[in-house]
């Protein structure tokens, strides 16, 4: 599997969004990124893609929520939880979008969408709607809870940092050599580059901030 990350297009907040490539298939992680470039990239691997994984309702991550799900035919999975948070205004500075939660994803379930096998795990503490997707076993999209080797803060609506400090525990119980891909990325491309994984959660566990708080 190749793992692709694209620059979100809000300025000046860094948004990773991920596109995940594998014989033929593709997958999205967030869902802020221009369709054009998305687009061009499908094109270039020859691959279709299966759905939009969203991993919380920051108006950095969601922000063509409202255009790429339906223009590329496929759906956008979120917690329960974040259809009512998109639909208050002030996550957008009450820009006028209006999004759709397809399908909502329980902690723990598991689903396979284009071959590539899905684990849901809800991490609340950034927002309450937090999720991470551990991808085939091995590779987990972490959004804003986890962002080596700091985490997502907690004085936004919802935040909870007990709850953040709980998430991360149940995070690393995964496998030392799980990979981790964060919500941000302070150095970009503004086309899509193909990620070389520098963070797991084994690192993360001894070294991440959020141990000392």
């Amino acid at each position: 599997m190749n793992v692709y990350t694209l620059k979100g297009v809000v300025p000046d907040y860094f948004q990773a969004g991920y596109v995940l490539v594998d014989k033929g298939s593709a997958l999205c992680v967030d869902c802020a990124f221009d369709p054009s470039v998305l687009r061009a990239l499908l094109k270039e691997q020859n691959a279709t893609l299966h759905g939009f994984l969203l991993t919380h309702c920051h108006f950095d991550h969601v922000w063509n929520a409202d255009v790429l799900p339906r223009e590329f035919g496929v759906k956008l999975y979120a917690s329960p939880l974040t259809q009512a948070l998109l639909d208050d205004g002030s996550w957008l500075g009450n820009v006028d979008k209006e999004f759709h939660v397809d399908e909502t994803l329980q902690d723990g379930q598991k689903l396979n969408l284009g071959g590539f096998e899905i684990e849901v795990i809800a991490t609340p503490g950034h927002t309450a709607d937090g999720l991470c997707f551990l991808v085939d076993g091995q590779y987990l999209f972490t959004g804003d809870t986890v962002l080596p080797p700091y985490v997502g803060r907690t004085d936004l609506p919802t935040g909870d940092e007990i709850a953040l400090k709980a998430s991360c525990q149940k995070l690393w119980r995964l496998p030392d050599d799980t990979v981790i891909y964060p919500g941000h990325v302070y150095r970009f491309d503004d086309q899509p580059k193909l990620v070389k994984p520098r963070h797991t959660v084994g690192r993360e566990k001894v070294t991440n901030v959020i141990n000392k708080r």
